[in-house]
Parts: C-alpha cells; sequence; structure tokens
C-alpha cells in the first residue's frame, strides 16, 4: 500500500510539472517560416518609348502574376538617367526611382530628370526588369493604364502628360 501511495504521489507530481509545459508547447504558434519555392529560370523585360518628344519624368505600373512569377533584378535603361538618385552627371541631373514592388502582382518603378534641363527626344529603354518564373506556365507581365491612385504616364518638361499609344510609345518587350 506504501508503494502504491508512493507511485500515486511520483504520478501526480509528474503531471504537475509536465502538464503545464505541454499547455505551453502546445499553445506556441507553429513556424511561419515557409521555405519559397526557387525560380526554374529568369527573363527580362525592357521597358522602352519610342517617337518621345521632350520627356521628362516616367512611371510605370507593371502587373503581373505573383503565383507565377517573381522580382529578381531591375536596373536603369539610361534614356531618362542611367544612375540613382544620390548621383548626378555633369550639369544635367537625374534619378531612377527605385522599383517597388508593392504587393499583389504590382510593381512601381520611374526616373525622371531634376532640375531646370530640356526632356529626351527619340527613342529609348527606361528600364530592364528581371523575373524569375516557377513554372513554364506564365504570362508575361503588361502595363496597367489607368489604374488609380498608381497610374503609367510619361511627363514633358512642363509636367504635362504625353499621351501614348498614338505618335509615342511605351512598351514592354520580352527580352526572354
Amino acid at each position: 500500500m506504501r508503494n502504491m501511495r508512493k507511485i500515486s504521489i511520483r504520478i501526480l507530481s509528474l503531471l504537475i510539472l509536465v502538464l503545464p509545459v505541454s499547455i505551453v508547447l502546445a499553445t506556441l504558434p507553429p513556424s511561419t517560416e515557409i521555405a519559397k519555392p526557387e525560380p526554374i529560370g529568369t527573363f527580362t523585360i525592357n521597358v522602352e518609348v519610342a517617337n518621345v518628344k521632350d520627356l521628362y519624368a516616367w512611371q510605370v505600373l507593371m502587373v503581373y502574376d505573383p503565383q507565377t512569377l517573381v522580382l529578381t533584378d531591375f536596373t536603369p535603361g539610361g534614356f531618362v538617367g542611367s544612375k540613382y538618385a544620390t548621383e548626378t552627371s555633369g550639369s544635367v541631373q537625374y534619378v531612377f526611382v527605385n522599383a517597388t514592388d508593392i504587393g499583389s502582382g504590382l510593381l512601381l518603378l520611374g526616373g525622371s530628370l531634376v532640375g531646370n534641363v530640356p526632356g529626351k527626344d527619340g527613342d529609348g529603354l527606361l528600364a530592364k526588369v528581371t523575373f524569375g518564373y516557377f513554372s513554364n506556365d506564365y504570362e508575361v507581365p503588361h502595363v496597367a493604364f489607368g489604374n488609380r491612385p498608381l497610374v503609367t504616364y510619361l511627363l514633358d518638361s512642363n509636367g504635362h502628360v504625353i499621351p501614348t499609344g498614338g505618335e509615342t510609345l511605351l512598351s514592354l518587350e520580352f527580352e526572354g
């Protein structure tokens, strides 16, 4: 009988020690770190402008499927600046506003000249954007026009919108 009492006290003591620890462990949130898949390949999209007059600033909103694509790199194209915001070249200053992945498959990027300088005329590369893909069955990103408050536009040196689609073209060219 005395042995049974010792065993009962040991079991009770063990439960008193183990039960709170079990409850604490059970209430801890599971690890939220999920391994992200690695892209199986990449492709580059060139953001280009053609036949433009007096281009001073630009902003492009790109739309893509974040389930099949991931932004991996972006670089300035050089037509309206090829440097980042803190750099200048001689008397002409310009900025390449970083590309910003704003979520939900939206990528906002742009650039501008700075100061009292004329805009650029002609054809040119505004930016290169590289995406990784998780499946060969993906759609190439496209430009979103008219999605306020985030819009795609070209501005002249007076701050006026340069219409696209007529003489002036803004396009995304697949470099593949």
